[in-house]
């Protein structure tokens, strides 16, 4: 949502009041004491700044000689190992007599700096929001929130933060079902294909799933009569799949597995497959025929 009038940005103002932010704020592994601030010139009066459990803030610096232009103040802080994602909503107002390109709220991601709002918004004029940062693999590197100015004259500009929180992502690999198994019938046979999964690398990097390992159970009238793997049992054993009859035979690859069957189709069947990719497993179940 961006507001570009002053009106509004009052109205909103007002709405806020009262209002705790959603979720968390700087509190736990973001708490206030974790968070370093810091100006890139301090031979003049700089940026203002405050933090508290509930809001950052950071007004730019404004000089009326204008003699030290181009100063930035931010708040910086470690990311967690195990955060992979970091929200947090914003508030930018700016009072510069041009816009906003010249007091520009941004934020420095794994060396990378980007601006948080618009560089076109006008004097008086506000933009609030929501951001949502992926930091997957970046724990240990820093994330800052800068407030800067170009010219550092001609009004300021205050960017503040509020409802911030990480959200984990799961310590765990995790293999899911994008499509299920297929089960086909031949003259004396049935043939049980695997289908297509989804890794989620640690629970989180979404990748084509490529399981190592697969059993596949041929069920006949809700009998499991058969249980074939693709390495003849040395990732996962036999008891992963339960109690089987063993009165048929089949053989299983990574591709597919075939049960050869006297009588094919005089019975309902259907074939389950339990799936192993890096310390994940999942199971999916065919048609019936």
């Amino acid at each position: 949502m961006k507001i570009r009038n002053k009106a509004a940005a009052v109205l909103v103002a007002l709405m806020f009041v009262g209002q705790a932010p959603a979720n968390a704020d700087f509190t736990g592994d973001f708490a206030v004491p974790n968070w370093t601030y810091s100006e890139t010139d301090t031979s003049a009066s700089g940026p203002t700044n405050s933090l508290t459990s509930t809001l950052m803030s950071i007004t730019s610096a404004d000089w009326s000689t204008g003699a030290v232009a181009g100063t930035k103040g931010s708040y910086s802080i470690t990311i967690p190992w195990n955060i992979g994602l970091i929200t947090f909503d914003y508030e930018y107002t700016t009072i510069d007599r041009d816009n906003s390109s010249f007091d520009m709220a941004t934020y420095t991601l794994g060396g990378e700096e980007t601006n948080l709002v618009a560089s076109d918004i006008p004097k008086f004029g506000s933009e609030s929001g929501t951001k949502t940062l992926n930091t997957t693999g970046l724990g240990g590197t820093t994330l800052s929130i800068n407030q800067k100015c170009t010219d550092c004259i001609l009004g300021t500009a205050t960017v503040r933060i509020t409802g911030f929180r990480g959200t984990p992502f799961r310590e765990s690999n995790q293999l899911l079902v994008k499509s299920p198994a297929t089960l086909s019938m031949g003259a004396s046979s049935y043939t049980c294909k695997p289908g297509a999964f989804t890794f989620l690398n640690r629970g989180v990097t979404s990748e084509a799933g490529a399981p190592t390992s697969l059993i596949y159970s041929l069920i006949l009238d809700g009998v499991r009569v058969s249980a074939v793997s693709s390495d003849n049992f040395v990732t996962m054993g036999k008891y992963m799949v339960g109690a089987t009859t063993g009165s048929v035979t089949g053989t299983a690859s990574l591709e597919s597995a075939t049960w050869t069957v006297t009588g094919a189709g005089a019975k309902a069947a259907q074939c389950e497959i339990l799936a192993y990719q890096d310390h994940a497993t999942t199971s999916t179940t065919s048609n019936g025929l």
